[in-house]
């Protein structure tokens, strides 16, 4: 960040997503701050900021074995006015390796966000019900249409493979459907969850 050094700044040098749900990391989206007051990004090579005030939650997540990005952790920020900021601990080193600069972030940010005293701030941890769900549907509309193509080439009515991803399709649909949306597992700000922010090296090692 080019930008002139505000009181209490600290500049972290970290891929971020904003208003995405999908990780698709990338040199357009680098580069996040904190102030006593605030939080600035990079996106698209374009700077935004918001008060920490406007913060409505925070949801700190583990990736497993991402197929594009190898394991990360990532931090989404929301915010009253309906942004999203997702800061990640992926780098463009090593698959599986960690940003050494994320948790400094991250418990820098609970700090700020303790210190203001919002109690409408949640502070989650796990995948978000409602990306949960999408992903299911996804799942279930891409058997569905596989199911399509087979039987379409294949219209005997011993199709089995057929009928086993219309079979499956339903179990994805009912799960999506079955998830609780209100569902929420939450965290103490002032009690980190260390699992969802420092990497595993014995894990980690393994899948260099």
């Amino acid at each position: 960040m080019d930008a002139p050094k505000l009181p209490g700044q600290r500049i972290f040098d970290l891929y971020l997503l904003a208003d995405k749900w999908t990780a698709t990391f990338n040199e357009d989206g680098r580069g996040v701050s904190l102030t006593d007051d605030s939080v600035a990004w990079i996106s698209g090579h374009r700077a935004e900021m918001a008060a920490l005030t406007g913060v409505v939650s925070v949801r700190l997540q583990f990736v497993a074995d991402n197929e594009d990005f190898g394991s990360f952790r990532k931090c989404r920020i929301e915010f009253g006015d309906g942004r999203r900021l997702t800061v990640t601990d992926w780098t463009r080193t090593r698959r599986g390796e960690a940003a050494p600069g994320y948790r400094a972030f991250v418990h820098d940010l609970h700090n700020r966000l303790v210190a203001h005293g919002s109690p409408s701030v949640r502070y989650l941890t796990g995948k978000a019900p409602r990306e949960a769900r999408i992903e299911r549907v996804v799942i279930g509309a891409l058997l569905l249409f596989g199911a399509l193509i087979t039987l379409l080439s294949d219209p005997t009515p011993k199709n089995a493979f057929g009928l086993l991803l219309i079979v499956l399709a339903a179990v994805a649909f009912l799960s999506a459907m079955r998830i609780d949306m209100s569902k929420a597992d939450e965290y103490d700000p002032t009690e980190l969850p260390e699992a969802l922010i420092v990497p595993d090296e014995g894990r980690l090692a393994r899948t260099r």
